[in-house]
């Protein structure tokens, strides 16, 4: 099951409509795409990745496919229609990241939504690894062990971190 999917069986079971994903370690792990500047808005039918024209290219051509990448001149206006044209009345968020002045902003600007922290829905999802995950992790930890065993054999007692 890909992310996308798992992730909207977790917001139908909680009773989400949408999301809006402002972490960027949750972007990446959504979108397979790191950026610093916008948000995921993911509803049960559209996946968007919201973004300005520094990532624009990148994110098309490195993003996840599920993901309609788009670059607004209004994110507020965009997010509305979206909203709107998809009837969404619960919108889940980050409530452990997003401040209260972001929460209470966008509590202002779409006053037809209910908003609700997602919990620990995200991070219960990361715990559990594909396989490519996995192999990736296994790689990385093969390096790692390869240059520890490198430095013991250069290393003596009398030796500083500096002289590392």
């Amino acid at each position: 099951m890909n992310r996308l999917t798992a992730l909207r069986e977790n917001m139908k079971s909680r009773g989400m409509d949408a999301v809006i994903i402002l972490d960027e370690l949750n972007q990446r792990y959504l979108s397979e795409f790191a950026f610093t500047d916008g948000l995921l808005l993911i509803t049960q039918n559209t996946a968007h990745l919201i973004t300005d024209f520094r990532y624009y290219e990148m994110a098309l051509a490195k993003a996840n496919k599920g993901f309609e990448v788009v670059m607004p001149s209004d994110r507020g206006k965009l997010i509305d229609e979206i909203l709107k044209e998809q009837g969404v009345a619960v919108v889940g968020f980050e409530g452990s990241f997003v401040s209260y002045e972001i929460y209470e902003a966008y509590v202002a600007k779409y006053p037809y939504v209910k908003f609700v922290s997602l919990g620990d829905m995200l991070a219960v999802m990361r715990r559990i690894k594909t396989d490519d995950e996995i192999e990736k992790m296994q790689k990385a930890q093969d390096i790692t062990d390869k240059a520890f065993a490198h430095v013991l054999k250069m290393i003596t007692p009398e030796m500083t971190e500096l002289d590392v």
